[in-house]
């Protein structure tokens, strides 16, 4: 992977050095580094020998000599309990370089840079995500015209069924006036939420049941726009690489949105899952604003089935899906001065299990109402207030939030929250309080710093000795932001100038 980043570069550095005299060559370049200070405290699965467990004579609950709660299978020699860990340090790194370069002497053409350079400073490298150090997350070639859209290199096909990153082609045809496009890509498969293929040994989830060989992806589709109703339909093929071809997944998707009148609009859509026969998720909405913008209001439905790939187990397990109604309202009585609020009702669907002696809940529902107001100069103000009474789980808890602007290169924001997580099956319920102070400063358009600290106050209750009792921390943000580039000034210029015809002499 480092091999394919340093070759990334050195393409789009030689292009920049080798086509910098062409008349109207450009590029950007954004460079974003964030780092992290944070504690994490966990806990570890232990074992006891059977005879050496304590039996509560008031309860009959089991434990360790030193007090934990242990649990016991049938005639085992050992019992297992879960002690606290010790606290551990992170300091993660994450620096992103995205590079973009055109006018290379063929309109339309253009390339695009993507990776990544991580890091975790601690020793115990608690932080997930920082290994690999190098990832490309994109790399490729693009071709654009009035009719004909070409890409090929590393890139990602975003859709209705997620992000699917691959390392191959896509070719988009626009008819009609754009109202019609049809769309073709293909090539070798990367794996969902990261830049690498299943067969690295970043993925390695369940050891044995890793792929050997590589999938790659076949997929099509159709997108039109009538008036105002448009609508996108895409079909994913994705076999593995080996003889064989064993089937990773096939997914197919339709989703569309409609607006009869200006103040509302309808949008929906729906998943299905041909390798496994199901509908997946699927989901319509209603949405409504007021012509005096005094008001904004949507209402739906959706059901959501988790989708995993045929090479996982997790399958195998059928898991079941949920469907769930909501409404959100949020209103502007006066001058700035908003109002929201959203609620949720749910249920998950059968399970076609048996539990006589357990009476499980198979749904819930959630709610969040809010406010905000910025009308005063150089001051912004927000809060929520969220409840969700969930399955096995609840929470609740707020936040309020305070921004004061004095000009639009700096800006400070003081906030804070509270969050109670009391669980229904297992011990450790939490409550958390936090507060931060973040400052931003931009002191020229194309440079951004942001440094924050947060202080947390962490209570885990449980009746035993695993009770991790006023655990605190104090986190530590960092960013800076560059971005550079031949238009890398414009942003800074009046609109006025921008919009001046541009006058070049003759060579």
């Amino acid at each position: 992977m480092r091999r394919c980043f340093v070759l990334g570069a050195v393409v789009v550095g030689g292009l920049m050095t080798l086509t910098s005299p062409l008349h109207a060559q450009g590029y950007r370049v954004r460079l974003d580094t964030w780092y992290m200070n944070y504690a994490y405290r966990g806990y570890q699965l232990d074992s006891v020998a059977s005879g050496d467990v304590v039996v509560d004579s008031a309860t009959g609950g089991l434990y360790t000599p030193d007090g934990h709660v242990v649990t016991c299978g049938a005639g085992a020699a050992y019992c297992q309990y879960y002690p606290a860990k010790e606290e551990q340090r992170g300091q993660p790194l994450h620096s992103t370089l995205d590079a973009t370069l055109w006018g290379l002497g063929i309109p339309g053409l253009s390339f695009r840079l993507k990776a990544r350079l991580s890091t975790d400073f601690a020793s115990e490298r608690t932080w997930p995500a920082t290994e690999p150090s190098v990832e490309l997350f994109e790399g490729f070639a693009e071709y654009k015209n009035d009719w004909l859209t070409a890409v090929g290199g590393r890139f990602h096909e975003v859709s209705r069924l997620g992000w699917t990153g691959m390392d191959g082609a896509k070719v988009g045809l626009h008819l009609f006036d754009r109202k019609l496009e049809l769309l073709g890509f293909g090539g070798w498969g990367l794996s969902r939420g990261a830049p690498l293929p299943v067969t690295s040994e970043w993925i390695n989830p369940l050891d044995q049941y890793q792929p050997l060989d590589r999938g790659y992806i076949l997929g099509g589709g159709l997108g039109w726009q009538l008036g105002t109703f448009q609508g996108r339909w895409i079909y994913q093929r994705e076999p593995d690489g080996s003889d064989q071809h064993y089937l990773f997944s096939e997914r197919t998707a339709l989703d569309a949105s409609w607006r009869p009148v200006r103040e509302i609009g309808i949008h929906g859509g729906a998943e299905y899952n041909i390798a496994v026969g199901t509908w997946g998720t699927a989901d319509v909405t209603v949405d409504y604003s007021s012509a005096n913008r005094f008001m904004r209001t949507s209402m739906g439905w959706r059901r959501y089935r988790p989708y995993f790939p045929l090479w996982t187990i997790w399958e195998a397990f059928s898991p079941v899906g949920y469907d769930a109604g909501w409404a959100s309202l949020t209103l502007y009585p006066t001058r700035g001065l908003r109002l929201w609020g959203k609620g949720e009702v749910f249920g998950y669907e059968n399970t076609n299990t048996s539990t006589p002696n357990v009476d499980v809940a198979d749904g819930g529902w959630r709610w969040t109402i809010g406010a905000g107001y910025d009308a005063i100069r150089m001051w912004r103000f927000a809060g929520n207030y969220y409840v969700n009474k969930s399955v096995g789980a609840s929470s609740l808890g707020w936040d309020l939030r305070a921004t004061f602007e004095p000009s639009r290169k700096f800006y400070a924001t003081a906030s804070g929250g509270y969050l109670n997580r009391p669980l229904e099956y297992r011990y450790n319920d939490a409550k958390t309080w936090n507060v931060g102070l973040r400052l931003d400063w931009r002191p020229i358009p194309d440079i951004g710093m942001m440094v924050e600290g947060r202080y947390y106050a962490e209570d885990r209750d449980r009746p035993d000795a695993a009770a991790i009792r006023e655990w605190n921390q104090f986190r530590l943000n960092a960013g800076l932001t560059l971005s550079f580039g031949s238009g890398a000034d414009t942003p800074s210029l009046s609109p006025a100038i921008l919009r001046v015809p541009e006058r070049r002499s003759a060579q």
